[in-house]
C-alpha cells in the first residue's frame, strides 16, 4: 500500500507491506508541498500531485520507481495553457486528485478563485475558492473544462466558507463516460455530463443532504458529511450502483435536530466508513454498509478489496490524537470484524491506497 503521511524530516511518501515494513519511499523536496495523491500508471511509473495547502501552487510529476523525474509541470504552466486555449480561469492550485483515462487523457482537480461583492452575510469583496476540472489530452493540452462557479449557487456554503467547495475526489464512470466529483464543503457528490469529453458539463444530479436524492434508510444524520474518497464499490458505475466513501461527519446534524454535532460539548461528531446504494432512476439512496469509527475530521479512505473486505484509512482519529492515523481491513458484514490493523504514531495518513503490488498487472501474495 502507498501512504501519504508525515511532517518535516520524516518520510512523506512510502509503501509498506502489511506488517508495516517500508518497501519503497520517495525522497523529495518538501517545499513542493504534500504529495496527494500518488497513483500507479499503466507504464509502471507513478504520478504525483504536490499540493501547497492554503497557498498558490501545485506540481504534477511523473517518476519511476527509483524516484527519477520523467516529466512534470506546475500550476503556472497549466494556467498559461488554459489561457492560450481560450479558457478564462484563474488557477490557484492543483490539488487533491486526478484521473488517468483509458484514452491517455489526464483529468486534474484544480482550485480556482473568483471575486464577489456583497454576498449574503459577507459585505464587501470576498475572494471565493472554488474548484474546476481540467481535461488534458495525451499532449498535455486542455480540451475540456468544468468550473463549479458556472454550475452551483455560491450562496450555499454550509462549511468553512470562503473555501466554498473543497473538492477532494474525482471518479470516472466507465459505464456512461461521465464523472463524479466529491465536494467536501458542500457534503455533496455530483455527477457531471462529461460523456468522454463531449459532454456539456451540466449537473446530472447532486447526491447528499439537500441534494436530488431521497435517503430511504435512517434520518438526515445518516447522510454523509464533509466526505473524502468517494469511489465506486460495485462492478457497474451507472444505474443502480454502490458508492463507497469515508464520511468524516463534520457538521453532522444531531438526531435530525439540524444542530451541528460540533456545537455539542463534548463534540457529538463521529465518522463512518460507508457504502451507499444509489439508484439514479428513482433518485433514491440508502446506507448499504457502515463501519462507525472515532471522529476523524479530515482525510480518510473507504475501499472494497478483491476479497469483498473493506479497507479503511482513518486519517486523524480523535482517540489516537490528531497527529496519528489508523489503517484497517474489516469484513463487509452487518457487524464488521477487524481482520488487520496498523496504527501510525506521530503522523497522519491523508490517503492510503491499497495496492496489489508496485507493478501494473502484478499481484503479490
Amino acid at each position: 500500500m502507498s501512504l501519504t503521511i508525515g511532517k518535516a524530516n520524516q518520510l512523506l511518501a512510502l509503501a509498506t507491506d502489511p506488517a508495516g515494513n517500508v518497501i519503497w519511499y520517495y525522497d523529495y523536496d518538501p517545499s513542493l508541498g504534500i504529495p496527494q495523491p500518488i497513483k500507479l500508471m499503466p507504464n509502471g511509473h507513478l504520478l504525483v500531485v504536490f499540493y501547497l495547502q492554503g497557498q498558490p501552487g501545485g506540481t504534477v510529476r511523473e517518476i519511476d520507481l527509483a524516484g527519477n523525474t520523467i516529466n512534470q509541470f506546475d500550476y503556472n504552466s497549466l494556467s498559461q495553457k488554459l489561457h492560450n486555449a481560450g479558457y478564462n480561469i484563474q488557477v490557484f492550485s492543483i490539488d487533491h486528485d486526478f484521473v488517468l483515462l483509458p484514452n491517455g487523457h489526464l483529468l486534474l482537480l484544480i482550485t480556482d478563485t473568483r471575486d464577489f461583492t456583497d454576498l449574503l452575510g459577507y459585505p464587501g469583496q470576498t475572494t471565493v475558492l472554488g474548484n474546476a476540472i481540467v481535461d488534458l489530452d495525451a499532449n498535455g493540452n486542455p480540451v475540456w473544462v468544468w468550473d463549479a462557479f458556472d454550475h452551483l449557487d455560491v450562496n450555499r456554503h454550509p462549511l468553512l466558507f470562503p473555501d466554498w467547495t473543497h473538492a477532494n475526489g474525482l471518479v470516472y464512470s466507465q459505464d456512461d463516460g461521465n464523472l463524479l466529483i466529491s465536494l467536501r464543503h458542500q457534503s455533496w457528490v455530483l455527477k457531471l455530463d462529461y460523456e468522454n469529453g463531449k459532454g456539456s458539463g451540466d449537473l446530472i444530479w447532486k447526491l447528499g443532504y439537500q441534494g436530488d436524492f431521497t435517503l430511504t434508510t435512517g434520518t438526515t444524520d445518516d447522510w454523509f458529511f464533509a466526505q473524502h474518497d468517494a469511489n465506486f464499490a460495485s462492478p457497474n458505475t451507472a444505474g443502480n450502483f454502490q458508492l463507497a466513501m469515508f464520511d468524516n461527519g463534520d457538521d453532522r446534524p444531531v438526531e435530525s435536530t439540524g444542530i451541528s454535532c460540533a456545537n455539542y460539548t463534548p463534540s457529538a461528531c463521529f465518522s463512518t466508513a460507508a457504502i451507499f446504494q444509489v439508484d439514479e432512476t428513482t433518485r433514491t439512496a440508502s446506507r448499504f454498509w457502515t463501519f462507525t469509527t472515532p471522529y476523524s475530521w479530515w482525510g480518510g479512505v473507504t475501499g472494497v478489496l478483491p476479497n469483498s473486505d473493506v479497507f479503511v484509512d482513518e486519517t486523524a482519529p480523535i482517540d489516537l490524537g490528531l497527529t496519528s492515523a489508523r489503517l484497517l481491513e474489516v469484513t463487509q458484514s452487518q457487524n464488521p470484524a477487524i481482520v488487520w490493523q496498523m496504527e501510525i504514531a506521530g503522523q497522519n495518513s491523508y490517503r492510503t491506497i491499497h495496492m496489489l503490488s508496485l507493478y501494473p498487472g502484478v499481484t503479490w501474495r
